[in-house]
């Protein structure tokens, strides 16, 4: 069975996934270890999918 995404869905991640990595390439630009990138990297993307959801509308 093949699941469909929603346009909705896949531009949240998307947009999360651009705000992740840009915190994690901030992180090691300003001198700190590539492992706290993927950390910030990480924590970004997912503050950024649960306030997308909340902010755009249904």
């Amino acid at each position: 069975m093949i699941t469909v995404i929603k346009l909705r869905t896949a531009m949240l991640l998307f947009i999360a996934l651009i705000v992740g990595f840009a915190a994690g390439a901030l992180t090691v630009f300003s001198g700190q270890h590539p492992a706290a990138a993927v950390l910030a990297g990480g924590a970004a993307f997912g503050a950024a999918v649960l306030w997308l959801d909340k902010v755009v509308d249904r």
